[in-house]
């Protein structure tokens, strides 16, 4: 019983003496060149000299702002890709088939589903089956920014005995795929 409360401590003060690591590892570090050329690191932008100070803060705020649009727009491509993906799943219940446009013509799809598709920022959409059970939607992504741009975000879809289930995928960064 001592040797266990014993344990316990140590794993204790262990976890509290790793705790200003764990905090290290998500400090945001500013970066900045004087005028010497010197590089300087510092995760407290309060030593940041003033004169340096303004760029640092409008470079993260670009970059946040630059986030939040990617999101925005990469949220119209999975809104367009959701839709497709209604239009196939009610074409297989009534067909009891997949629609297949291999073809990279939106048009196509929009002609044969009737879902509009954002020719903005989709630059093109496949529909595809390799089995019976399932089917795959591939988009690829124009027009946003280049960390998107001229990858693909794909919606799978896998034909159960409890219905039809949709995960994403794709080579887009992680971050703008969706999560289940």
């Amino acid at each position: 019983m001592t040797s266990m409360k014993t344990m316990m401590v140590v794993l204790i003060i262990t976890l509290f003496g790793l705790l200003p690591i764990f905090q290290l590892a998500h400090a945001e570090i500013f970066k900045r060149v004087d005028e010497k050329e010197a590089v300087h690191f510092t995760d407290d932008p309060a030593t940041i000299p003033e004169k340096y100070r303004g760029a640092q803060i409008k470079q993260k705020e670009e970059k946040e702002l630059q986030t939040h649009t990617i999101e925005a727009k990469m949220t119209e491509v999975t809104t367009a890709m959701s839709n497709v993906a209604s239009a196939v799943a009610a074409y297989h219940e009534d067909l009891k088939s997949w629609p297949l446009c291999d073809r990279t013509d939106a048009i196509a799809i929009q002609t044969s589903l009737g879902v509009p598709i954002p020719k903005k920022i989709i630059g093109s959409i496949t529909i595809t089956s390799p089995t019976d059970d399932q089917v795959t939607i591939t988009t690829t992504i124009i027009g946003i920014d280049s960390t998107v741009n001229y990858k693909a975000l794909i919606l799978r879809g896998k034909l159960t005995e409890q219905g039809l289930f949709w995960y994403w995928d794709g080579t887009v960064p992680s971050i703008y795929i969706p999560k289940p």
